[in-house]
């Protein structure tokens, strides 16, 4: 049975059928337990790789466990990463600013009495 979609008009959604959505298929659960079995053989055979030296397997128990995981960008991800920075902050202060500048200008002017020291 296909999942079916649910479209309430008063509000302007659409969902899943919980009943359909809440039973993963045979499918679903066989290539979950693949992933989990292949997975489990790897850690498995990267364990049997050191055994017998406490040391390495320490290592390797700790690089498996991604406890001191770190990434390593060559520079043109460097450059993407630098280049999609700049242009996500400088939407935001745009935003930022055209927010403020619409705040203002639709809120009501106010006159100040200029003071005289």
């Amino acid at each position: 049975m296909p999942n079916s979609y649910v479209v309430d008009s008063n509000v302007d959604t659409v969902g899943l059928d919980l009943y359909q959505t809440s039973r993963p298929t045979s499918a679903c659960l066989g290539a979950r337990d693949s992933i989990l079995r292949s997975h489990a053989d790897r850690i498995k055979s990267k364990l049997d790789e050191v055994s017998g030296d406490v040391g390495a397997t320490w290592r390797t128990a700790q690089r498996l466990l991604h406890s001191k995981h770190t990434t390593v960008y060559n520079d043109a991800e460097c450059a993407k990463l630098v280049s999609t920075f700049c242009q996500f902050f400088a939407e935001k202060v745009n935003r930022v600013r055209d927010n403020i500048s619409d705040a203002l200008a639709s809120s009501a002017r106010r006159m100040f009495a200029v003071r005289q020291h």
